[in-house]
């Protein structure tokens, strides 16, 4: 396709706290990457997620919701949705069918007409509320936003309303490139990746028990010897009450956060570097057919790996393939001119 007919652009998801900003980031994505929990301010910082269409690709800016600053922390997540709105192509205006529309709602709309973005609003949490609600929450939408593109009544979470709201992304859409390849949907790192699920986690069960500005850092990433991945995290909290909760009785808190972020990390195929370590420890112990499999998946991401990395992967892709029943088609190489 010709890039004069292809389209893409910056989507910034503008709404207040918790009206489901990262849940519909993650259904239009296709993949679990931004931390969900029932509590505001749960996005802290600016997460990008690429929809992938065909003939277009529209980026996601996931970003924390909109609020006035009350601690350094607030205005922090405040100023990165500010310099988000100048850096984007295109605006989603969530709102919430579940609750009229308030002056955090109005302000919201404001800075976005200021910016001069073309805009979709999206009611969000229709599986909660009745149809007589949704109709009046698309009449102040439409008042809210006048110059809106469209109006889209959704469940990001039963992902009903989702096919037409990707009919409508294209349309806001400049001519342009696709940011991101095929197959990639986000520009974060493993470690950013699993640190945002360990934490996702941990606010489910913790709750009201322990605040917002709980995080996680990655320790190490690494392979097991039967394949698997192993991922050492570090959950840090403000006070010493606070690692007791998180702990638990017994411990009993902390296994459940662990066993909840290995049932969300197992579903989450991007992680390169981890790929990269299984598809090794399965080529140094001699299991090619495993080791075949795991290089198979990387080659095919070549383009995002170092050139070196690109190499060894190749190399030892085709190793493995020589020392395993897994049959590969290479390319035939032109004749040669006579």
């Amino acid at each position: 396709m010709s890039a004069d007919t292809y389209r893409s652009g910056m989507v910034v998801l503008a709404g207040r706290p918790n009206v489901g900003k990262s849940t519909l980031a993650n259904a239009l994505s296709g993949v679990h990457l931004v931390a969900v929990s029932p509590r505001p301010q749960t996005t802290r910082r600016r997460i990008a997620m690429a929809v992938h269409g065909d003939g277009w690709q529209a980026v996601l800016l996931d970003v924390p919701g909109f609020q006035t600053p009350r601690d350094g922390l607030t205005r922090r997540m405040q100023s990165t949705v500010d310099q988000t709105l100048g850096d984007c192509d295109a605006a989603i205006v969530m709102l919430n069918a579940e609750e009229e529309i308030g002056a955090g709602d109005r302000f919201i709309a404001e800075r976005v007409k200021a910016a001069g973005l073309p805009t979709i609003v999206v009611i969000n949490k229709t599986d909660a509320t009745n149809p007589g609600a949704i109709a009046l929450a698309v009449a102040q939408a439409a008042d809210l936003v006048p110059d809106f593109h469209a109006i889209h009544p959704v469940s990001a979470l039963t992902g009903d309303g989702l096919d037409a709201l990707r009919v409508s992304l294209p349309e806001v859409l400049p001519p342009g490139p696709a940011y991101f390849p095929e197959g990639l949907v986000t520009d974060q790192t493993p470690d950013e990746v699993a640190a945002e699920l360990i934490r996702e986690a941990a606010l489910v069960r913790l709750r009201q028990e322990v605040p917002h500005s709980l995080a996680v850092q990655i320790e190490d990433i690494s392979a097991t010897r039967g394949g698997g991945v192993r991922c050492e995290a570090v959950i840090l909290v403000e006070t010493d009450s606070q690692k007791g909760i998180v702990v638990g009785k017994g411990g009993e808190m902390s296994r459940d956060i662990g066993t909840a972020a290995r049932k969300a990390l197992d579903l989450d195929a991007t992680c390169i570097d981890a790929l990269m370590v299984m598809g090794d420890v399965a080529y140094d112990a001699g299991r090619m057919l495993e080791a075949a499999k795991h290089f198979e998946t990387l080659v095919g991401r070549s383009n995002l790996m170092a050139k070196e990395d690109a190499v060894r992967v190749l190399v030892r892709f085709l190793e493995a393939t020589g020392h395993s029943p897994l049959v590969v088609e290479l390319p035939t190489p032109p004749a040669s001119a006579s």
